[in-house]
């Protein structure tokens, strides 16, 4: 899902993810119109791009646009060297303090595990039950 800011410049995130219509439980939240448009997680890959909060950087992207949204829980950010030898993530939680910056963490193979609250993902309030085998982390 795009998205655009006060300029009307439009902004598409990598990846996004989000429940569905026959999610069971899952509820829109206010300012999202329709179940296509709801995403609880933005991924943000970069390579060229570097960490940091001025314009163009990935975080700023997190905190400027992504976590402005309706409906984001999360937003991945992937930051790979230019020769993909290495990457590193940041995992913004937007109810956390958006402009603490966070260190990022090595992604090491053969894999990096990444824990998500599943009542958020799916956008389940409390007091729902999860679908019959989703982790709630």
């Amino acid at each position: 899902m795009a998205a655009k800011n006060s300029q009307g410049r439009r902004w598409c995130p990598d990846l996004s993810y989000g429940p569905e219509a026959t999610t069971p439980g899952s509820v829109l939240p206010p300012g999202v119109p329709i179940f296509a448009d709801f995403r609880t997680i933005k991924v943000e890959i970069g390579v060229t791009q570097s960490w940091g909060m001025a314009q163009g950087q990935l975080d700023h992207k997190v905190v400027s646009i992504w976590a402005a949204m309706p409906g984001v829980e999360y937003v991945l950010c992937v930051k790979f060297d230019p020769d993909f030898e290495n990457a590193e993530y940041k995992l913004y939680d937007t109810r956390a303090n958006l402009l603490v910056q966070l260190p990022p963490v090595p992604i090491v193979a053969p894999k990096t595990e990444i824990q998500f609250d599943g009542r958020r993902v799916l956008g389940i309030p409390p007091g729902i039950a999860l679908p019959p085998f989703f982790p709630r982390l």
